[in-house]
């Protein structure tokens, strides 16, 4: 699945969050900028953790080979494995 598809379904997932293609964030395409640290939907001061995202995150993550990388507390990035 492309990254806009991925894209799409993490904007249906979690309509309420920032969901963005990381070229908006620092010109570099290939990934997902989100502020899923900033909503809740993931706790940077849990990384590591098994609850570090809201199994519904995590589930998706793992069904489409995809990883969760912390730009900042707020800022989570998305990158295809």
């Amino acid at each position: 699945m492309s990254m806009a598809k991925h894209i799409k379904a993490l904007k249906k997932l979690f309509p309420e969050s920032h969901v963005q293609d990381s070229s908006e964030f620092d010109g570099r395409s290939g990934g997902i900028w989100t502020g899923f640290g900033e909503d809740g939907t993931s706790n940077y001061w849990r990384y590591g953790w098994p609850d570090e995202h809201k199994p519904k995150l995590q589930k998706y993550l793992d069904a489409n080979d995809l990883f969760a990388e912390w730009y900042d507390a707020g800022t989570l990035m998305i990158y295809p494995i």
